[in-house]
């Protein structure tokens, strides 16, 4: 999504005196208070050792002046952070921007966040760069900023091979997103748990569907408010048993807990939740104007056949309902594959896949061509 630069003065906060500080700084401080509080001890047994009301006050009084440096200097990356914007918004980015990458160092991470977004959006005269709003990103990401976390994720996977400045969208930059999608999601960030919950919903993004830990992570944001959300969990309802959905939202209440794993969530419950019609499915006018399976590739017709009466056997509460044909192979006309259908939409395609390779039977779901009105 792009922001102009007005939005970008008001649509993000200037952070508060309350954002966590740098860890090394942390580090320093307390170094330094540890410092002060055993200096005032050991001054304080000199000057009357048989006084501990006395050592306690001297203990306070250092703390509270060390507590006060530390909020100044919040205080100073504050007002620095509002200068930088300032100067932005007059056109004056050379200052602003030094002076973003100042507070960077200092390690602020709304100032790495702003300095991502003007890479990102190419208010510079270099224009757009990608790879400079990818490590700002990650800088402010690292120091805790969330909607700079987020902000990567979408641009590892929205951005590659769209962006002006961007790249082929490659395997590794997929999994960095889900990455961060993950920790966000474990975060309760109501995004990040709503797109992770699409892509394990129909198993994109390199992950296998898991139905069950999709719907969870959808229905813990359409909980948060996510509209979005909101939607796709109430289509989302109808796919799944009660018991399959009672397994998801369990699993979301305990993300924490849980995690992420390449194991499928409850697939047992996954399976039991396909319940079609008993009505059997009309043949299709063509199979490419319609959702269905295309199973075997590329077999002898022999082959096929044998197939045929593994389903009829094994899966036959499939093939009461849907229609399928030995037809010839898509990669290879001199072979043949099965094609089953029509299926009533790509979920339904999808989970009926999924049963089949399972079971080891190469099974691909395939969209309509073309979609009449």
């Amino acid at each position: 999504m792009k922001h102009s630069r007005a939005n970008q003065e008001n649509g993000h906060k200037i952070p508060s005196l309350l954002n966590p500080i740098p860890f090394i700084g942390l580090f320093l401080i307390v170094l330094c208070i540890n410092s002060f509080v055993l200096s005032a001890q050991e001054n304080q047994e000199v000057e009357n050792p048989e006084s501990d009301s006395s050592k306690a006050t001297s203990e306070e009084i250092t703390a509270g002046q060390i507590y006060g440096q530390m909020r100044g200097a919040r205080r100073e990356n504050f007002n620095g952070l509002q200068r930088a914007l300032d100067d932005i918004q007059r056109q004056n980015f050379s200052r602003g921007y030094a002076t973003l990458e100042q507070l960077g160092k200092d390690g602020s991470a709304e100032a790495y966040f702003h300095l991502g977004e003007i890479e990102r959006l190419g208010i510079l005269e270099s224009g757009v760069n990608f790879e400079k709003a990818v490590g700002h990103y990650r800088s402010a990401a690292a120091l805790g900023h969330s909607r700079a976390g987020l902000t990567l994720a979408n641009m590892l996977y929205f951005d590659k091979g769209t962006n002006p400045a961007g790249r082929i969208l490659s395997r590794s930059s997929v999994l960095n997103a889900i990455a961060s999608w993950q920790q966000l999601a474990i975060e309760d960030q109501e995004e990040a748990l709503y797109m992770l919950g699409l892509l394990y919903w129909n198993g994109d993004a390199l992950l296998q569907q898991d139905p069950i830990r999709g719907y969870g992570l959808i229905w813990q944001a359409a909980g948060k408010g996510y509209r979005n959300a909101i939607k796709a969990e109430a289509q989302m309802i109808d796919e799944l048993s009660f018991d399959a959905r009672e397994a998801g939202r369990e699993y979301a209440r305990k993300l924490t807990e849980y995690g992420f794993s390449e194991d499928i969530l409850r697939i047992d419950l996954v399976f039991n939740s396909i319940a079609p019609s008993s009505n059997k499915r009309s043949l299709p006018l063509s199979w490419n104007y319609v959702w269905r399976l295309e199973l075997g590739i590329a077999l002898q017709k022999s082959d096929v056949e044998d197939l045929i009466k593994i389903i009829e056997k094994d899966y036959s509460q499939i093939a009461n309902i849907l229609q399928y044909e030995i037809v010839p192979s898509a990669i290879r006309p001199t072979r043949h594959q099965l094609v089953m259908g029509p299926m009533e939409s790509m979920t339904e395609a999808v989970r009926y896949c999924m049963r089949f390779k399972k079971n080891g039977i190469d099974c691909y779901a395939m969209a309509p061509e073309t979609i009449s009105e």
